[in-house]
């Protein structure tokens, strides 16, 4: 009787547990499908003086009968309000400046990240109605861009006007979108649910209900009641996830605090919340990543590689180019594996970074999986942190190489055999190839190379043994090291372009290391200074930095075997080295930090190694660590997760002159650029044009101009230029092309513009740039 009056209750409880839990749910739903559906504005009347909704806009100004202000060179009128919909009509009062003879202004607009577009505005008022629609899921950049200005506006003032609005209209056209509500749906949800198993650790099972629900209450109601105090974009995918893990990541760590039972099984699994939600953000990341288009550096390195590969060209004989050849023939490799356009090479990028991330996980396997897991899923989420920037880029390529040798000295060998001194062989070899790209990428190998041979000696190895063994593997690593350099060197004696080679490197890298970070000269004077300001400031990764030694002290934990303390050694060896990796050429972009980062995050990932051990500084560690990668995991800006994909001002620059050159080129036609990275010689290998000259960058032109090295090559491209006239000319002229600037400085070419002006005629300006077609 008492047993089945005991099954009874149990029923009962289990029972109303269910109902609970089921009525729990239904008022999470009910408070998700609030926040989905809240109210959205209407038609709505802008005048001009709102600014809040005209951005960059000269002042308001007025007359007995209007109300106007005038757009600048690149102006914006936020519709933020309205992101919601699946389509905007904006009704419009403009006009171009009036006065006598007055002629229509041509105006870009572009919004989110649709291709722009260009209309005529005639000098009256009148109103334009233009529809907009998102490219994507969601708008990600809710604004209308209003870009150029009047060459004559026919005021004394001088100002940069564009087009006067008198007025906006802004009238929803099309559904509400999907996705903003069920980001706020689920917002809720994530909210109730985290709070609520936070509060069952201190609370008991129906104030946490009660508590969770009237939390998750508070956003709905101000998404109801005051959406203008709410932030305009609800949380996004990247949030909500990020949210999940380390919510749950963090309680675990503390119910391993609070209990102090199971530590490391508790441990475990908030490493797996935490890292499970970052592994799905860095796939998430790498599979948004391959609609990224090409830019900055690498457009120019495949452009070269593209003429290397299809035309049979020679770095520095046929195309003067700066880097060291292994960029180059790299390059040509990717053109002839992947191709050349934007989805093969970001393709590329990709198994390059696929090929490295697992390179960390077989290195870092010793020590446990969780930590290799750790490395790769932080590092990868950095990489890509850096956007289209950091695609391809030099110091990126050579890690491949160094993360594939850090596998082969993993390998243990019972004796010191042929097997030994063949994998410091191999290990030089790709530190020879990462010094084809950079050639101080070799500071590591000492550092490698020598931890492998002291960790193969052993108490019974004699001395003079000891020195033959390291006298053949000092052999064997220069050897290695060497075959990609002469291969390198034969390829460009044996093509007539080692004396160019030399040429630019002792002649020109002198000059180019004068050149700051944003492009200034700097005397010999100042130059250490220089160095030592920038060099201080790491890259920004000092918080990595502490990190790293965090989780350099797990060196000491006495569960670790003498292999893998000297590794640990060997890391932060190499964090040191490729720290200093930035001084020899003299430059701090964030690019030349990447070596250091990699070996920083290397070494922080070691501190995952404490999960196993109980106690409150090791608990504190873990927090910390945790605590950094959760703030350092944010998406790239131009990663656009569920919009269009990336457009800006210098793609659309690009895809403008590429078009005009495919409507225009003839087989055989040569063109020349005018440019380093502002979007010519991109919009060259889309249009697959030849180069007239050997130079498809015109920045050697501009600095240290009294030198006779400058004076050399301009001389250089002059006479290329009269022995072969290309058909275009193709000059960027914007701001972000970059520019040199400072002592001993110019942007003029008094010789080439002559030659412009007698022999050419511009036949397209466009948003900074101008082609010149030869005269018939």
């Amino acid at each position: 009787m008492l047993a089945s009056t005991q099954s009874s209750r149990q029923w009962l409880f289990k029972s109303a547990s269910m109902l609970s839990n089921l009525a729990y749910a239904a008022v999470v739903g009910l408070l998700g499908a609030l926040a989905a559906f809240s109210p959205a504005p209407g038609v709505r009347n802008v005048a001009v003086d709102e600014s809040v909704v005209f951005d960059n806009f000269w002042g308001v100004e007025r007359n007995d009968t209007a109300v106007w202000r005038w757009s600048k060179d690149q102006s914006t009128i936020h519709f933020t309000a309205y992101r919601e919909y699946s389509g905007v009509l904006l009704s419009m009062l403009l006009t171009a400046p009036q006065y006598p003879g007055a002629p229509e202004i041509a105006i870009t607009f572009a919004t989110d990240t649709a291709l722009p577009f260009t209309l005529g505005i005639a000098p009256q008022w009148r109103v334009y109605h233009i529809l907009l629609a998102p490219n994507g899921w969601i708008w990600m950049h809710p604004g209308l861009q209003l870009r150029g200005v009047a060459p004559y506006s026919g005021t004394p003032d001088r100002r940069a006007l564009g087009v006067a609005v008198g007025g906006v209209r802004i009238r929803p056209a099309g559904e509400r979108l999907l996705l903003p509500a069920a980001l706020r749906c689920a917002t809720i949800v994530v909210i109730a649910l985290l709070t609520r198993v936070w509060l069952r650790l201190w609370a008991p099972f129906w104030v946490s209900q009660v508590a969770s629900l009237s939390i998750a209450l508070l956003p709905v109601a101000g998404w109801r009641l005051a959406p203008g105090m709410m932030p305009v974009q609800p949380p996004g995918v990247w949030e909500l996830t990020l949210t999940v893990g380390a919510g749950f990541a963090a309680l675990w760590l503390v119910k391993s605090y609070i209990i102090g039972d199971h530590v490391a099984e508790y441990r475990k699994r908030a490493f797996d919340w935490l890292f499970g939600s970052l592994g799905c953000l860095l796939i998430l990341s790498s599979l948004f990543s391959l609609r990224w288009r090409l830019g900055f550096d690498a457009a120019n390195m495949i452009y070269s590689g593209w003429l290397i590969e299809h035309h049979g060209l020679v770095p520095y004989l046929n195309i003067v180019v700066q880097n060291m050849p292994g960029t180059y023939l790299f390059s040509a490799a990717i053109v002839r594996l992947f191709g050349f356009g934007d989805l093969g090479l970001r393709f590329a990028d990709q198994m390059l970074l696929l090929a490295l991330l697992a390179s960390v996980v077989v290195a870092l396997r010793p020590f446990g999986a969780r930590v290799g897991w750790a490395a790769a899923i932080t590092f990868g989420l950095c990489y890509l942190h850096n956007g289209s920037y950091m695609a391809l880029q030099r110091e990126f390529v050579l890690l491949v190489p160094i993360g594939l040798a850090l596998v082969i000295v993993r390998i243990r060998h019972p004796v010191i055999s042929k097997r030994f001194f063949l994998a410091l062989t191999v290990v030089g070899v790709l530190f020879g190839l990462a010094a084809t790209v950079k050639p101080h990428a070799i500071i590591g190998l000492p550092i490698v190379a020598g931890w492998y041979v002291w960790m193969h000696f052993s108490p019974d190895v004699q001395a003079n043994n000891r020195l033959m063994v390291v006298l053949k593997a000092s052999t064997a690593v220069i050897v290695g090291a060497l075959l990609p350099l002469v291969a390198v060197a034969g390829y460009l004696w044996q093509a007539g372009a080692w004396s160019y080679f030399l040429d630019i490197a002792i002649n020109y890298w002198p000059l180019y290391n004068r050149l700051d970070r944003v492009h200034q000269t700097i005397d010999a004077i100042n130059y250490p200074l220089y160095v030592w300001n920038n060099w201080r400031e790491l890259g920004g990764h000092h918080i990595w930095l502490i990190t790293a030694l965090i989780g350099a002290a797990s060196f000491r934990d006495r569960t670790l075997d003498r292999d893998q303390r000297m590794f640990v050694q060997m890391l932060i060896a190499l964090a040191i080295v490729y720290s200093i990796y930035p001084i020899p050429a003299g430059k701090f972009w964030s690019y030349h930090w990447l070596p250091m980062l990699f070996f920083l995050v290397l070494l922080m990932a070691l501190s995952f190694h404490l999960l196993e051990q109980p106690g409150r500084p090791h608990l504190f560690a873990l927090l910390i660590v945790g605590t950094v990668i959760v703030a350092a995991a944010r998406p790239a800006p131009e990663l656009h997760l569920f919009g269009g994909p990336p457009t800006n001002r210098k793609f659309q620059r690009t895809d403008r002159i590429a078009a005009f050159l495919r409507e225009r080129i003839r087989p055989g036609d040569p063109v020349q650029t005018l440019d380093w990275t502002g979007g010519a010689n991109y919009a060259a290998l889309i249009a697959q044009t030849v180069p007239a000259t050997s130079f498809v960058e015109d920045f050697y032109f501009y600095h240290h101009i009294s030198h006779p090295t400058t004076q050399r090559l301009r001389q250089r491209f002059l006479d290329e230029f009269d022995r072969n006239p290309p058909r275009f000319v193709i000059q960027i002229t914007a701001e972000d092309k970059p520019w040199v600037s400072g002592l001993d400085t110019t942007r003029a070419f008094p010789e080439l513009d002559q030659r412009l002006a007698t022999a050419y005629q511009p036949v397209l300006f466009g948003d900074g740039f101008i082609i010149y077609e030869r005269r018939t």
